[in-house]
């Protein structure tokens, strides 16, 4: 007889706890190790999701009725994700900074763009907050049907925000990392920093998101991870003291948005956050989708670029990708599973193969770690980390994330000559 959905989740569960168990036996608090917690609480969270009265008849509610689905997710994500249970910390003695003075001025105009960014959006983000959290679920609305932000409004402003938007994702992982182990050009790495910190904040409250909070705050805790030897009693002691109210105002801000939105059911929907990935990759796309979209889901053409038109707006993308697979566009399947939405389950499983080789040479490249490598490494953090839910990586921010990162790694990389090691005290 067939295994009821309970089952298989559970199943599902303890086989990415016992995953966790053995990277943890293997190589201790690695990057890979706390990514892959993220999707095993997922995981984890999915069992009492489907049990939960508001599940029955919801959209989420079809079938699971063997292993294949959690299983080919479970595999894909292990391709992905497993040589970053490889990366322990960051050793002071292997770093090293080539092209201090290209890397300053880069820093200088990627603070002239948040700085552009953080002024568009903050008229914005001034009325969202004082308008009440009453009001923050129409907000919510704008940004599914027309976008918030003033820079999507001016043509000149839209293409710089299309070409550079990525820019603040990139400095976010970086930032910190020079922060807290670069010694040249202080003044501007910090200003780097906070600027970085100030445009997040702004953004964040501009799109009235509660994923943006969830996914740059667990991004930040694996980059705080990586470089924990960097971290000492004070800077802890500080973290501390400033992050608490920080994450007090975000939970604060996360609720408000939840009872706005869904008012008496903000509790099913909160449990639901988590739990609903890897139902609807096992119950929804991998029985019923029947087609894909050869890239122009999550990957339109770059060369859009040309003629100023936007991307999609949300709820048209849902709708061309309804049409196109048969499935719902607008709940969450995964990285994994916008892949598969844009290039087909096989087309995924040698893209996760092929990404593989190409993080087992990033991390076997061991004796050196260049400037170039850690802008890899954060790229793949933020993907993986925040795709438990879905794919982060698209659109124009997403192409060229991808473009500017490895041109970066590709300039930045390890070399012979002018290899010097700048580690602060």
């Amino acid at each position: 007889s067939r295994m009821d959905r309970v089952t298989i989740l559970a199943i599902n569960a303890v086989a990415y706890t016992v995953a966790a168990a053995y990277f943890y036996k293997r190589s201790g608090l690695s990057v890979g190790f706390v990514i892959w917690c993220v999707y095993m609480v997922s995981a984890w969270t999915s069992v009492p999701f489907v049990m939960q009265p508001d599940f029955f008849g919801s959209v989420h509610d079809e079938p699971i009725s063997d292993l294949m689905g959690v299983g080919y997710l479970f595999v894909t994500l292990l391709l992905f994700i497993y040589p970053l249970t490889m990366i322990r910390k960051a050793d002071p003695e292997k770093m090293s900074f080539n092209h201090p003075e290209a890397l300053k001025v880069l820093m200088i105009g990627a603070i002239m763009l948040e700085l552009l960014f953080v002024v568009c959006d903050l008229p914005v983000a001034i009325d969202i907050l004082s308008a009440g959290a009453d009001k923050l679920v129409d907000f919510r609305d704008e940004v599914y049907d027309e976008g918030n932000s003033s820079l999507t409004a001016n043509p000149m402003l839209n293409r710089v925000a299309l070409l550079f938007g990525c820019v603040p994702q990139i400095c976010l992982g970086v930032s910190i990392y020079l922060m807290l182990c670069y010694d040249r050009d202080r003044s501007i790495v910090k200003l780097l920093f906070w600027v970085t910190i100030a445009q997040f904040a702004v953004s964040t409250v501009v799109q009235v998101s509660r994923g943006a909070l969830v996914l740059t705050l667990i991004f930040c805790v694996v980059i705080l991870v990586y470089m924990r030897d960097f971290l000492s009693a004070r800077l802890k002691r500080i973290l501390l003291v400033y992050c608490t109210p920080v994450v007090v105002i975000m939970i604060a801000f996360f609720w408000a948005i939840s009872v706005s939105r869904f008012g008496d059911m903000a509790n099913f929907m909160l449990f639901k956050y988590l739990g609903e990935p890897m139902v609807n990759f096992a119950g929804i796309l991998y029985p019923d989708i029947d087609g894909f979209a050869g890239g122009r889901a999550y990957f339109q053409p770059v060369t859009y670029m040309i003629t100023g038109i936007k991307d999609f707006l949300t709820e048209d993308k849902w709708d061309f990708i309804e049409s196109v697979t048969s499935i719902p566009g607008y709940i969450f399947y995964t990285f994994v599973g916008g892949l598969i939405i844009d290039f087909g389950f096989i087309g995924t499983f040698i893209i996760a193969v092929l990404v593989n080789r190409w993080s087992m040479r990033l991390v076997r490249n061991d004796n050196c770690v260049s400037l170039g490598a850690i802008f890899c490494l954060f790229l793949l953090i933020y993907a993986y980390s925040s795709g438990v839910f879905f794919m982060t990586v698209q659109n124009f921010k997403g192409v060229f994330m991808i473009l500017y990162t490895l041109i970066l790694g590709y300039y930045f990389r390890n070399t012979d000559e002018n290899r010097t090691i700048d580690i602060s005290s």
